[in-house]
């Protein structure tokens, strides 16, 4: 298993470049924490939906790098999470309010830019307030 406890993205691309994981057993490594303390464990509800793309994502830029021997960009392979508020092609997306939940089919600006750079969006993360209770 891939120790994910603060990683830097050099240190992750070091790892890359020395064949001690892949960016699948990175992104695997990342869900399988989301899935202990997010869904399960202490249910912290920071996440909306972890993307089912994100294995793809993360198989695409192993193979990327196995065939070119150099990174897509400065975050290759780095996985991200970003709000709910951001449309996220393939993604539910809901700006933090059930009734607008939708699968974007294109990515916001700051999405795209994620991804042109490299990274693998894991996750959509909550919004302030978008959980808390009235009292």
């Amino acid at each position: 298993m891939v120790s994910i406890d603060e990683l830097t993205i050099e240190q992750v691309q070091t790892s890359f470049k020395n064949g001690d994981y892949t960016c699948r057993q990175l992104v695997e490594a990342y869900s399988q924490r989301i899935d202990e303390l997010d869904q399960k464990g202490p249910k912290l509800n920071a996440i909306t939906v972890v993307s089912h793309l994100a294995v793809e994502e993360a198989d695409a830029l192993d193979a990327y790098f196995k065939e070119n021997g150099r990174f897509k960009g400065p975050l290759h392979g780095v996985p991200v999470i970003v709000k709910d508020q951001c449309d996220t092609k393939g993604v539910e997306t809901a700006y933090g309010n059930v009734c607008c939940k939708h699968v974007p089919t294109e990515d916001a600006t700051l999405v795209k830019r994620l991804r042109d750079a490299g990274a693998v969006i894991l996750a959509k993360s909550t919004m302030p307030g978008q959980y808390a209770k009235a009292v």
